[in-house]
């Protein structure tokens, strides 16, 4: 008699994310400057990763080095992990026999952008958290609460105050359209975002207009110049020539508005304009980063001169998301308070006029 086993469930293979391919490029550049070859390196992060994912991708560029390309070629084969930036980076480290610094860099650097990013991430969702409980809350109490308070004063027999009959008309309309209303708020919100995608031209008008709000725009130009800064001076002190090291830090930026400004810059600076030059040209750039970057052109230390600017960037980044969390946080608990108490006001007015009737 034989017996049946059951299929192997097919395990659920994870996506490889950002900081998988960041502790993948730091584990690189250890192990490259313990002098492991390459091909060693990458099979033995192979052996030992727990990721099933990631353990593929290394045995592919181990496999793709055997086979006689270089790293960079290799990388380049998969460029969901490793961008345009990532690949030149590694191809001047490979040229100039400095790889395990490159790799390094490269962790640093990733490093650096994803905690800005964080920090705009969270400047960007703390409102819409604290404004996403405060409509919740509320619409709990006009389904939930207001309903029970209506049944009573139906009993009452007496004109009920305004405030509650605005109260009681609202809760009504929520219970009648508020499903239609959400369903009507998530569909639009997701066809804006398709339409984003799919139209440049409305990309660019959407981050143009980002720049311009109080508050949030300075934080996000303020981290755009962090990046570009950032990007810029790795690119260049890696080796990387200047007109790529411009298109790699336009691509870095995240913004269309930024990018279009950039494409001008690297027009100019094709033609034999200086970069500080070609970015004064365009009103985007602060006068304080065209100023170092012209020292940084005149003194030979370009690199070190947008580093610096980067961290300035960055700075003043962080003091804006302090101030703006300090800011907002009283502001939403009495926005929050009012609402709330509004609405219990409003449940508890009726009461108190009939105990003035009866006494």
């Amino acid at each position: 008699m034989t017996t049946l086993t059951p299929p192997r469930r097919r395990q659920r293979q994870e996506p490889i994310r950002p900081s998988d391919i960041l502790a993948l490029t730091r584990q690189l550049a250890t192990l490259l400057g313990a002098g492991i070859p390459v091909v060693n390196a990458l099979e033995l992060m192979a052996q030992g990763h727990r990721h099933h994912g990631v353990q593929q991708l290394l045995q592919q560029l181990a496999a793709a080095v055997k086979m006689g390309a270089t790293l960079t070629q290799a990388l380049r084969q998969h460029p969901i992990h490793f961008d345009a930036l990532y690949c030149d980076l590694i191809a001047c480290g490979e040229q100039t026999g400095q790889l395990e610094q490159l790799f390094s860099q490269v962790a640093d650097y990733r490093e650096q952008v994803a905690q800005a990013r964080r920090q705009v991430r969270q400047a960007c969702w703390y409102p819409v958290a604290i404004l996403i409980f405060a409509v919740l809350v509320t619409s709990l109490l006009l389904v939930y609460v207001v309903p029970q308070f209506a049944a009573v004063f139906a009993d009452f027999g007496a004109p009920l105050p305004w405030l509650t009959q605005q109260v009681l008309q609202l809760s009504a309309w929520v219970q009648r359209y508020g499903a239609l209303l959400l369903g009507g708020s998530v569909l639009s919100i997701l066809l804006a975002r398709r339409h984003y995608r799919r139209h440049r031209q409305q990309q660019r008008r959407w981050d143009t207009l980002v720049l311009r709000l109080p508050w949030l725009g300075p934080l996000i130009q303020r981290m755009i110049l962090a990046r570009f800064t950032r990007t810029l001076a790795i690119t260049l002190h890696a080796g990387v020539p200047m007109l790529s090291a411009l298109q790699s830090s336009a691509n870095a930026c995240g913004n269309q508005y930024y990018q279009h400004q950039l494409a001008q810059v690297h027009y100019q600076v094709a033609q034999g304009i200086q970069l500080h030059a070609a970015l004064q040209h365009q009103e985007i750039f602060p006068d304080l980063l065209i100023q170092m970057i012209f020292i940084g052109e005149e003194s030979g230390s370009l690199d070190a001169m947008l580093n610096k600017m980067a961290a300035i960037y960055e700075r003043e980044a962080q003091e804006l998301i302090s101030q703006l969390t300090r800011m907002l946080e009283p502001l939403f608990m009495v926005v929050i308070g009012g609402l709330v108490g509004s609405l219990i006001v409003a449940m508890y007015l009726p009461i108190f006029s009939l105990n003035k009737v009866i006494g």
